[in-house]
């Protein structure tokens, strides 16, 4: 198995962006500390490298508080971190019933389940809102299906750029107009 190597750290939510999103939920639900996300890499080809981000949310200064921690992948250093972000969002929405007001049409996501929760609109007076909450479902339902398809995606290059390196190295296939190629795609 491939060996991940930390690349980047940091607790700076920076001025936009999920990381940031993440950070103003923590501020309303009472927590002090900004998350830190740890970002390590691996190879998973000859020319491929996936990304793995985890964000530790501190505890509360409540009693029995524990820290928190959420995992994330992609394919490059901000995509891991956003998709970690994202994935605490979830979870924290879920932990914390006093954010559903804040955040009602965010998805929610207990603890250890790969399922999103949805607040039901049915029942919204605003016909705007209502198709804004229903939009949002469809579009998070999109963005977990293209994610899939192109972790699918990234697979096959993988393979096939393991099939391919025996040529490479043998001079058969030029390097850079492979890998060029390979990474134009991804």
């Amino acid at each position: 198995m491939a060996e991940w190597v930390v690349c980047h750290w940091t607790s700076d939510a920076g001025p936009t962006g999920l990381p940031r999103d993440l950070w103003n939920m923590l501020h309303r639900a009472h927590y002090h500390h900004p998350p830190e996300y740890t970002v390590a890499h691996t190879n998973i080809g000859p020319a491929s490298v996936e990304y793995r981000a985890r964000v530790l949310i501190l505890s509360r200064a409540y009693v029995g508080s524990q820290p928190l921690e959420f995992t994330g992948y992609g394919s490059s250093l901000h995509r891991a971190i956003n998709n970690a972000a994202y994935i605490a969002m979830a979870h924290m929405l879920h932990l914390h019933v006093e954010l559903a007001s804040q955040y009602p049409y965010h998805p929610a996501r207990p603890l250890g389940e790969e399922v999103h929760l949805y607040l039901s609109a049915e029942r919204e007076p605003n016909h705007v809102l209502r198709n804004l909450a229903e939009y949002v479902r469809s579009s998070d339902h999109y963005h977990r299906v293209i994610g899939l398809e192109l972790q699918q995606a990234c697979g096959r290059i993988t393979y096939l750029e393991r099939l391919i390196e025996p040529y490479v190295r043998m001079g058969h296939i030029p390097r850079i107009k492979l890998y060029d190629f390979i990474l134009s795609i991804v």
